[in-house]
């Protein structure tokens, strides 16, 4: 049975990132605590908060599509805003990505490293409370995958 209630693996750390995003829009959470020492510390999961996905993975960081199944892709656009203009062409579910530089915000500059879509441009992380793209730690060598993950990849 998983200790901390996921698998060690790339796959449950991808499950406990999609339910630490729950709990960082809990509107008690502040920004200053590191994921793993929020997990272990009752008395920080009480006042403070847990990073986003882009804290740990920032520029050069791999992601992957997990959103727009239904619509055919996400949107992509072609600045950071959500006013800036949409590219003609959707990313596709499964494309995987290299981020250009960190998150800013619920927003990442991307490039395409394999799937169907735009080269490059910007997307949602989540939208309306559903994840779009989610870390793909598939990406990372064993030396790569980032520290505050705790070495779960390690053992």
């Amino acid at each position: 049975a998983p200790r901390f209630g996921f698998q060690a693996s790339s796959e449950g750390v991808a499950e406990l990132e999609s339910a630490l995003q729950r709990v960082k829009r809990t509107p008690e959470m502040c920004s200053s605590a590191d994921v793993l020492e929020w997990l272990l510390d009752p008395d920080l999961q009480s006042m403070s908060s847990i990073r986003s996905a882009g804290d740990f993975l920032g520029k050069g960081g791999w992601w992957i599509v997990v959103g727009g199944r239904p619509s055919g892709g996400i949107i992509v656009r072609r600045g950071q805003g959500l006013d800036s203009a949409a590219l003609r062409s959707r990313l596709c579910t499964g494309a995987r990505l290299r981020a250009v530089e960190g998150v800013l915000g619920n927003r990442l500059h991307y490039t395409l490293v394999s799937g169907d879509g735009p080269e490059c441009g910007w997307v949602s992380l989540e939208a309306g409370g559903e994840a779009l793209v989610e870390p793909d730690l598939e990406g990372y060598t064993r030396e790569e995958v980032p520290r505050a993950w705790g070495g779960f990849l390690h053992r």
